[in-house]
């Protein structure tokens, strides 16, 4: 364990991850690859990977499922002298505000994904950190708060809010077996499931309507002030970036919206098939679905991930 694990005041619980789990900074090192923890349909996640993929960056993932990712994240991120805490946005209760939410902020930023690690020891600790990366055409920062404050935060809410209502939750429960390790499926199977499913209903208020809607009414607001404000300027079916390729904007843009969109690409197609199978059977979410996608930036969301993004390991354009 290195002296920054042995430091008086560090929590056990980040000793027990040093103890643990994989040095992922040596890992880095050993492979010459950019190592990534994330949570695998996490669209923070997704924006990075895809971010990644779209510049072909060599990288290896490790994709878990919600609390698999604890204690890696922990070994990563409190690895140095300095912890390399995530400053962006993170879980806490839709609901939270003022001290409450900070203090839930700050609990969850330290075991926040994506995070990742250079060949050179280099730690990127949030999406925008990992995605610059890639040396894709930066985003334009009024549209990155955009995206900051109200995309990735309300489509995630919205989305949830029906993939997590009792009706789904066999759906939601499938997506958590797709895990390459068996223990964590084993995990999952015999009742994690039951307790990440309780967490995360909580979080997200699935019993709240009306935050739904307030946060599907933000979101509307947002997309038509991406449409006047970026989408008309680049015309239809043209890039953010200004060029004849996805930048960081457009990427961002994409994934952060596609959980409220559902394009056939997203995360590579690996949760498409039981994706399907919620909108099929959920009319609400449905509607949402087509509405969304009726918007000018649901549209360049389904234009950037038809043309860009790889299918995943196993996925064939079959599914």
């Amino acid at each position: 364990m290195t002296d920054a694990g042995k430091k008086k005041g560090v929590p056990m619980i980040v000793n027990v991850a040093k103890w643990t789990q994989p040095d992922y900074v040596k890992k880095a090192k050993q492979s010459n690859k950019l190592q990534m923890i994330s949570i695998s349909y996490s669209h923070y996640c997704e924006f990075a990977r895809f971010a990644l993929l779209a510049a072909k960056v060599d990288f290896e993932e490790l994709q878990c499922i919600p609390g698999q990712h604890i204690l890696p994240t922990l070994a990563l991120r409190f690895s140095g002298e300095t912890p390399a805490v995530s400053e962006s946005a993170a879980m806490h209760k839709v609901g939270k505000e003022g001290e409450s939410k900070a203090k839930a902020e700050k609990a969850a930023r330290a075991t926040a994904t994506p995070v990742a690690v250079s060949a050179e020891g280099a730690i990127y600790t949030d999406s925008w950190d990992i995605a610059g990366v890639s040396g894709l055409a930066p985003c334009d920062e009024a549209l990155k708060k955009i995206l900051d404050e109200c995309v990735g935060v309300d489509a995630r809410h919205v989305a949830y809010y029906y993939l997590l209502q009792e009706r789904n939750h066999s759906y939601f429960h499938e997506m958590g077996g797709v895990n390459d390790s068996w223990e964590w499926r084993s995990l999952w199977s015999i009742g994690l499931k039951y307790n990440i499913t309780s967490m995360l209903g909580e979080t997200f208020q699935v019993k709240d309507e009306a935050a739904k809607d307030a946060a599907s009414a933000r979101l509307k607001e947002a997309c038509q002030r991406i449409e006047d404000g970026f989408l008309r300027k680049v015309g239809k079916g043209r890039y953010l970036s200004g060029t004849d390729a996805p930048g960081l904007g457009d990427i961002a843009l994409a994934a952060l919206l596609a959980p409220i969109v559902l394009p056939d690409g997203n995360y590579g197609g690996k949760f498409k098939g039981i994706l399907d199978k919620v909108y099929e059977a959920d009319e609400g979410l449905r509607e949402m679905v087509e509405c969304f996608r009726q918007t000018a930036a649901g549209a360049h969301c389904l234009m950037v991930y038809e043309k860009h993004r790889p299918l995943a390991e196993r996925v064939t354009t079959s599914r």
